[in-house]
C-alpha cells in the first residue's frame, strides 16, 4: 500500500502519526527508507528488550516519569539498524488514575509529542461523534447519500 501512495503523494519529509496496531520492523524500514518520519504509540511492552539494550530498564523509565508525572522521559534504541527514540509520559486520566503513553519516533520527543498531540484532538472529535453526544453509529447510515448528505456543507 505503501508503494502505491508514494507514486501519487510526495511523503519525504513528512510525518505519520499512527496508533498502537501500526507498529513493525518491516514497516518502519518502509517508513525510512521512503523518508517519513513517524510518531507511533506503543503498548506495554513493546521492543521492551531493545530499549533496555541502551542501559535503563523500562520500570526504571516509567519510575522516572511517575516522579515527573507530565513530564518526558525517553530513551534510543535500534531497530534493524535504524536508530529511534523511546518516548515515555505518565499522566492522569480524568478518574485519576494515573497511565503512560508510550511513543517510538524518528523525531525528538518534544517534536514527538507535539506532533502526537494533533492525533490526540482526531481522536476526541472521533469519540464525541461516536458516542459523547452525537452518537452516530446509532442512525446505522449506510447509503452512500445519506452520509454525503450528513457530511454537505
Amino acid at each position: 500500500m505503501l508503494r502505491v501512495v508514494l507514486k501519487v503523494f510526495r511523503l519525504m519529509g513528512k510525518v505519520l502519526l499512527a496508533d498502537r496496531e501500526y507498529i513493525g520492523t518491516r514497516w518502519f524500514d518502509a517508513l525510512h527508507r521512503a523518508g517519513i518520519g513517524f510518531v507511533i504509540r506503543l503498548r506495554k511492552g513493546n521492543y521492551q528488550q531493545q530499549i533496555e539494550l541502551k542501559g535503563k530498564t523500562v520500570g526504571k523509565l516509567e519510575n522516572k516519569a511517575k516522579a515527573q508525572v507530565s513530564k518526558l522521559v525517553w530513551n534510543k534504541l535500534t531497530l534493524q539498524g535504524h536508530g529511534y527514540c523511546y518516548v515515555l509520559k505518565a499522566y492522569r486520566t480524568r478518574s485519576g488514575k494515573l497511565a503512560f503513553l508510550r511513543l517510538i519516533t524518528t523525531l525528538t520527543p518534544a517534536r514527538a509529542m507535539e506532533s502526537y498531540g494533533c492525533r490526540h484532538r482526531i481522536e476526541s472529535m472521533f469519540r464525541h461523534l461516536k458516542s459523547n453526544g452525537f452518537d452516530l453509529e446509532s442512525l446505522h447510515v449506510k447509503k452512500e447519500y445519506k452520509v454525503n448528505l450528513m457530511m454537505a456543507p
